[in-house]
């Protein structure tokens, strides 16, 4: 059947260490299941889905703990696309950085309409906003779900709290804006199961392809050289060319 994995951690879903191993063991586990054909993701808050990680527990980490984090973190975002089965996620409040991430990961995401006379709720990825740096695989999956277009370098440069409606309609956030989000992705659910014998896999795998060639690509690829490496080169070249221009115009008096 359809297994139902709800975030339930006091007091609005905040991702620390726990929940981040609980995700990424989950998904892996239900994805050996046989007998589930369907995975949906909800929040047990009518009112927050996740504000990201658990920024107090992370600012805690003594420096050799980082890596080990930021680990955790790439394999629990993986995890619902390294999960073979289908995957819907239903959003219905705040979903900040890392919550809307989780959504965004999923093969399918039901975005809960603003009820009339009611104020939005936000979704919104404001890591470079708050100085948190986006980890490769974290970025990469926003970049998968939503495009590469101006719709991802608004939702990432900008990190402006969004409504639903403006996320569905000019960021590309989402597959389904509805007044009734949990049926949206039950019904996508069903859908997808008849094809759970494994051809599902396989269009899954091939979806997101792309992201993991990217990854692989920025694995083996050199690394990069921290900003003030980069304008400490940028100076000395600029220094160059101007004692070039200074020796030309010497030699032109």
């Amino acid at each position: 059947g359809i297994a139902r994995v709800v975030l339930q951690r006091p007091r609005v879903n905040s991702m620390g260490a726990g929940l981040l191993a609980a995700m990424r063991d989950v998904f892996a586990a239900l994805g050996r299941d046989h007998a589930v054909k369907g995975v949906h993701v909800t929040s047990h808050s009518p009112r927050v889905f996740s504000a990201g990680l658990d920024l107090p527990e992370v600012a805690a980490l003594a420096d050799y703990e980082r890596p080990a984090f930021l680990k955790l973190v790439s394999d629990a975002f993986l995890a619902p696309i390294l999960c073979p089965k289908p995957v819907a996620c239903t959003i219905e409040g705040h979903a900040i950085a890392g919550g809307l991430v989780l959504g965004l990961a999923s093969d399918f995401l039901s975005l809960g309409a603003t009820p009339e006379g009611a104020k939005p709720y936000k979704v919104c990825v404001p890591e470079l906003q708050v100085g948190v740096p986006f980890p490769r695989e974290v970025f990469e999956i926003v970049r998968e779900a939503v495009g590469p277009g101006r719709g991802f370098r608004r939702l990432v440069y900008r990190g402006e709290m969004t409504s639903p409606e403006d996320a569905f309609s000019q960021l590309g956030v989402g597959d389904a804006l509805s007044k009734e989000p949990e049926l949206c992705s039950e019904r996508w659910l069903e859908e997808m199961a008849a094809y759970a014998d494994g051809s599902f896999a396989l269009t899954k795998q091939q979806m997101w392809s792309g992201m993991f060639q990217r990854l692989a690509a920025l694995e083996e690829a050199p690394p990069l050289v921290t900003q003030s490496e980069h304008l400490e080169a940028q100076r000395a070249e600029n220094a160059r060319i101007m004692g070039q221009q200074d020796s030309r115009a010497r030699q032109k008096v």
